[in-house]
C-alpha cells in the first residue's frame, strides 16, 4: 500500500503544481481537487471493470492490474484456478466411483437369477425390482430342484447400495450353494443352515455388539405335482391368493445372520396346500415402507393387501404394472426410502 500512497501522492503534486502554474493558491487547491476526483474515478472505472470480469466469469482472463483492485483479480483468480482444479478432481473421482458402481450392478445381475427363469417352473409370474440406488440389498432367488420341484425367495439383506449389494452377493452365493447341496430340505431347514453359514462368514460368532449384519428372507419350497407349499419366513411373510381371498403366513420374529440372537437359530415351517389359479406374492419391506400419499405416512402391509385382492385377477404382468404404479403414486415426489422388491408367482 505504500508504493500506492506514494503514486496517489505525486498524483496530488502534480494536480497542485500545474493549479500553481496556473492561478496560484487558489489553483493549487483546486487542482489538487480536481486530481483527487480523477484518481477516485479512475479507481471506480477498475473496480467496475473487475466486477464485470466476476460477472462473466472471466477472471482467468483479467489482464494484470497494479493497486488494490490489481491485488483484488489476482487473489481471485487464484481463487477460481483452485476452484475449477477442485471440480475437475471432484468430476474424475465421481466418474470412477460411477463406473464402479455400474461394474456392481452387473456382477449382482450375473448372481442374482434372470426373471425368465423362473419360466422353467411356473407359467406366469412377475419380479418387480426398484433398487433404491443403481444396486440394491435386496434379491430374488431361484432353484429348480426337478421338473416339478423348486425352491423361491425374496431377501432384503443388511443396507441398500453397495454396502448392501455386498451383502446380497453373499447371501445369493449361500443360497446357491445350499440348494445344490441341501435342496431335498425343507425351507426350515435351509434357514438355520443359512444363518449358520452368514454368521460363519462374516465372523459373527460369540459378538453381542457391532455383528448385525444379516437379511429378512421368506423361502418357499414349491411342489407343483402335489400342489404343495412349504414356507420358512426371517421377519419376512409369505402372501396367499386363495380363492379370491389373501391370506397372510408371517415368518419367524428373527432374521438371517447377526449374532445377537445366537448362530443356532430353528425356524417354523408352515406346509400350505393350494388350488389351482392361487397366487403366492413374496417381497421386501421397502414397498411397505415407502412414505408418501397426503399425510406423508407408509404405504403399509394393510395397503399392499388391498392392492393386490383388487388385482389378484389379472395377469401376472399387469399385476406388476398395476402394483408399481400404485406404489409411484403413493410415493408421489418422496424420496425412495428403500430397495424395493416383490416377486409375484401363479402357482
Amino acid at each position: 500500500m505504500l508504493w500506492r500512497f506514494s503514486i496517489f501522492l505525486c498524483w496530488q503534486l502534480l494536480g497542485m503544481g500545474l493549479g500553481w502554474w496556473q492561478a496560484g493558491a487558489w489553483g493549487a487547491a483546486s487542482g489538487a481537487a480536481v486530481a483527487a476526483w480523477i484518481w477516485f474515478f479512475l479507481d471506480l472505472w477498475r473496480g467496475a471493470r473487475v466486477l464485470g470480469w466476476m460477472r462473466t466469469g472471466e477472471m482467468v482472463k483479467a489482464p494484470a492490474m497494479r493497486g488494490m483492485w490489481g491485488e483484488a483479480v489476482e487473489r481471485t483468480r487464484r481463487l477460481v484456478r483452485k476452484q475449477e482444479t477442485d471440480h475437475r478432481d471432484l468430476q474424475e473421482r465421481h466418474e470412477d466411483i460411477t463406473h464402479s458402481i455400474s461394474y456392481a450392478e452387473k456382477i449382482q445381475s450375473a448372481l442374482v437369477p434372470s426373471a425368465d427363469k423362473y419360466g422353467e417352473l411356473f407359467d406366469d409370474f412377475f419380479v418387480l425390482n426398484r433398487p433404491r440406488d443403481v444396486v440394491s440389498g435386496d434379491f430374488h432367488w431361484y432353484h429348480r430342484l426337478d421338473e416339478h420341484i423348486g425352491l423361491v425367495a425374496a431377501a432384503d439383506c443388511t443396507g441398500h447400495g453397495v454396502p448392501g449389494a455386498m451383502m446380497a452377493a453373499i447371501a445369493c452365493s449361500l443360497l446357491n450353494d445350499l440348494g445344490r447341496e441341501m435342496g431335498d430340505r425343507d425351507p426350515a431347514t435351509l434357514l438355520a443352515e443359512l444363518n449358520r453359514r452368514m454368521v460363519r462368514n462374516l465372523h459373527q460368532e460369540g459378538r453381542r455388539t457391532g455383528a448385525g449384519d444379516g437379511m429378512d428372507i421368506a423361502l418357499c419350497r414349491v411342489d407343483r405335482r402335489k400342489r404343495d407349499i412349504l414356507f420358512a419366513g426371517a421377519f419376512r411373510p409369505l402372501y396367499w391368493m386363495h380363492e379370491g381371498r389373501l391370506q397372510v403366513i408371517n415368518g419367524d420374529r428373527k432374521p438371517v445372520g447377526g449374532s445377537q440372537y445366537g448362530s443356532e437359530r430353528s425356524f417354523t415351517l408352515h406346509r400350505i396346500t393350494y388350488a389351482e389359479g392361487d397366487r403366492i406374492y413374496l417381497f421386501s419391506d421397502g414397498i411397505v415402507d415407502q412414505f408418501g400419499g397426503p399425510e406423508k405416512r407408509k404405504f403399509m402391509a394393510t395397503r399392499l393387501g388391498e392392492v393386490l385382492e383388487d388385482i389378484q385377477r389379472m395377469p401376472m404382468a399387469m399385476q406388476a404394472d398395476a402394483l408399481e404404479r400404485a406404489f409411484l403414486d403413493w410415493k408421489g415426489a418422496q424420496p425412495q426410502v428403500d430397495d424395493v422388491c416383490v416377486l409375484g408367482i401363479a402357482v
